[in-house]
């Protein structure tokens, strides 16, 4: 199966552990090239992003609907494997979910979950957007709220259901039409906890958020870096998509801050 993988090498190497990007969900590799690839490249990082089975220019045998996170983890290790060095993977939203899961494996180096859900799931996440604003919940009706559902896979959908606004400066730039549909079923299984009994994490790990992202709010990364004894950062003024936001400079020289001191 041909996995899109887009390869940006620096013009002098000063790190010999690579950088792996790895996109949220309705995403693709498109969304670090845009920003985040050269400036870290620029760094002196190799840096490579990935697109999963059935987003961007990747090819799927399945029908999307029916992908789950197993085939996206087998994605991400077809990578890996292929380094010389473990790689530092960098995961957004649904790919910091996927980083959770397999974070502890002797062929990462470390991980970077940006965005992430918390390691409980996406459950509570939802749970706190109805108690910040039930009116809208209510006004939606059942009906409109099963319809939701029924379009989860969606991204238009889920945009105007779950975090309207999030993604500042997109609609300027036009990169919403580069957004696709999702697997319902990755997303069903990113409902559920990767783990409840709090695991100190063994490697590097950075937990960032965005002080403006509606979804993620800094309860939850503060409560992912808690579960794993790792740093965190917020970073003023970033949404969601922090990698493509008006403040993608804020939240990369907060990550590259961090990566100069646990990436040799």
């Amino acid at each position: 199966m041909e996995l899109e993988l887009i390869h940006q090498h620096p013009q002098k190497m000063k790190f010999k552990h690579p950088l792996l990007f790895l996109h949220g969900a309705f995403s693709g590799a498109w969304c670090w090239k845009e920003n985040y690839l050269d400036y870290f490249a620029s760094q002196g990082f190799e840096c490579l992003a990935l697109s999963l089975r059935g987003h961007g220019e990747s090819k799927s045998h399945k029908p999307l609907d029916q992908l789950s996170l197993k085939d996206y983890q087998k994605d991400l290790f077809s990578v890996i494997d292929q380094f010389e060095e473990p790689p530092m993977v960098i995961g957004h939203s649904m790919g910091a979910y996927l980083l959770q899961q397999v974070q502890q494996s002797e062929k990462i180096h470390g991980s970077v979950l940006m965005a992430s859900p918390p390691p409980f799931g996406m459950l509570p996440v939802f749970s706190q957007l109805y108690i910040q604003n039930p009116v809208r919940f209510h006004q939606w009706g059942w009906g409109t709220w099963m319809s939701c559902f029924e379009n989860f896979g969606n991204f238009h959908e889920f945009e105007k259901h779950f975090f309207s606004g999030t993604i500042q400066g997109l609609s300027k730039k036009q990169y919403r039409h580069r957004y696709g549909d999702e697997s319902k079923k990755a997303l069903w299984e990113m409902c559920w906890a990767v783990s409840f009994s709090p695991q100190r994490s063994t490697k590097p790990m950075l937990v960032m958020g965005g002080s403006e992202d509606p979804l993620i709010s800094e309860i939850f990364v503060r409560q992912t870096a808690d579960h794993y004894s790792s740093e965190f950062r917020i970073v003023p003024g970033a949404d969601h998509s922090m990698m493509l936001g008006s403040e993608w400079e804020k939240s990369a020289e907060a990550l590259k801050d961090w990566l100069s001191r646990n990436v040799s």
